[in-house]
């Protein structure tokens, strides 16, 4: 294995929290690509970023009410496991995002808090 790799597998573990639903199919996608910005610039700044509304909708439908459940059980259950909550603001807080917030607060687990300071909503 590389060791510039092992050498680097110390990175701290973040959650990613952005909205994700939205009924306008071009405020979704405004989501989902804000999302992934996120977890670029977490990469960037040397995180290990944990993003599951990124994929766990290409396997579980969110429409499914027991599907659902089994995804957002899923994201806490990783949200548990990091060293620290980034919370995208940029286009407010959602109900889903207000869970993990509240999961991290009552488990004392950082959060830090990007783009507030320029919200559009949608």
């Amino acid at each position: 294995m590389d060791n510039d790799i092992t050498n680097d597998i110390s990175r701290p573990i973040v959650y990613i929290c952005s909205r994700y639903q939205s009924p306008i199919a071009e405020v979704q996608r405004a989501y989902i690509d804000y999302a992934k910005d996120l977890t670029r610039r977490a990469l960037k700044c040397g995180f290990a970023p944990m993003v599951p509304h990124l994929y766990l909708p290409t396997v579980l439908d969110d429409n499914c009410a027991e599907e659902r459940k089994i995804g957002l059980w899923t994201g806490i259950a990783l949200l548990d496991r990091c060293s620290k909550v980034i919370v995208g603001e940029l286009y407010g807080i959602s109900s889903g995002m207000e869970r993990e917030i509240d999961y991290a607060q009552k488990h004392g687990i950082p959060i830090e808090r990007w783009d507030s300071h320029k919200k559009q909503r949608h």
